[in-house]
């Protein structure tokens, strides 16, 4: 594909097939997101805001881009910021790893580190602290809350699955903030209302980034709550660390970088595949390269 720009690379991802030897009646398919520039699917939600910002006048000559992350949007946002002509400072807590760490330094973004669990914290941290101390230095992208983020996947993400899979079966996801979620899920029940959608969270004590822990006292976004409420969820699944780091290795002797997250979709569509009895054609959402995981990925060798 001939790119006529940066932007043009965010999206239309690679689709691969990978035999999971989950049955003869299914054909499984991995939608690999870390092909995106910053190697995640938050890319999409980050050039959405950001040039959402810009359109409404918001994002302005001088201003500062500023939200909340545990790692990847982060990432998406040093890179987009740089690309766009503003300084970014990104608000991150324990589950930032060092890789992406870095990789937001390389892209000139500044970063605060404070001791936080979930990304809620370091919005609000966000909002109470540095834009109550300076309310007009900074464009807040509010991930959390803004509709962009939702509204990136209804717009692309939803679509290329579409047009790749007019009768797919089911799209599996880890929830993260839910944008993803919320985006596709309507897409593919307004336009397909037999595609069943699979979500994975993480069990109690298991951090893996990218999968939210409800059963921690995680944050529930407003987009979660309207799939919830809308009942576009056919099966959600609760996995843990073991189970996704055992499906990443697997994936590596098939030639995948993927990150944990990706292991946890895995496990959650086998077990879905139990309960809903599945066949045809199945999409997995592989939400981020392995290299944003590499220092934990290199110890299990």
């Amino acid at each position: 594909m001939k790119a006529l720009n940066i932007e043009q690379m965010v999206g239309n991802t690679p689709v691969v097939e990978i035999d999971l030897n989950l049955g003869k009646k299914i054909n499984t398919f991995i939608k690999l997101e870390g092909y995106n520039p910053t190697g995640s699917i938050k890319d999409r939600t980050a050039l959405f805001i950001i040039k959402e910002k810009l359109r409404s006048g918001e994002l302005t000559s001088g201003k500062i881009i500023l939200d909340a992350s545990s790692g990847s949007f982060a990432c998406s946002m040093a890179y987009f910021g740089k690309i766009f002509g503003f300084p970014v400072l990104t608000v991150t807590g324990s589950k930032m790893t060092e890789d992406k760490l870095k990789f937001v330094k390389y892209f000139g973004a500044n970063n605060i580190s404070i001791d936080a669990k979930f990304t809620i914290e370091g919005n609000r941290y966000c909002k109470d602290v540095l834009i109550a101390e300076k309310p007009n230095y900074y464009c807040f992208l509010d991930q959390l809350h803004n509709w962009e983020n939702p509204n990136a996947h209804y717009q692309t993400t939803g679509s290329e699955i579409l047009r790749d899979f007019p009768n797919i079966s089911a799209v599996a996801f880890s929830i993260g903030s839910g944008g993803t979620l919320c985006g596709v899920s309507k897409y593919l029940k307004e336009h397909n209302p037999k595609t069943k959608i699979i979500a994975v969270t993480a069990n109690k004590g298991t951090k893996i980034p990218g999968t939210a822990a409800f059963l921690d006292g995680e944050y529930e976004t407003p987009f979660i709550k309207d799939f919830i409420n809308d009942n576009r969820i056919d099966y959600t699944a609760v996995i843990n660390e073991e189970m996704a780091i055992k499906n990443v290795i697997e994936l590596r002797s098939k030639g995948l970088y993927v990150g944990i997250q990706t292991g946890g979709v895995i496990q959650g569509i086998k077990d879905a595949i139990k309960e809903l009895d599945l066949t045809g054609d199945i999409l997995l959402i592989s939400g981020d390269s392995g290299w944003k995981n590499s220092e934990k990925l290199s110890q299990l060798i």
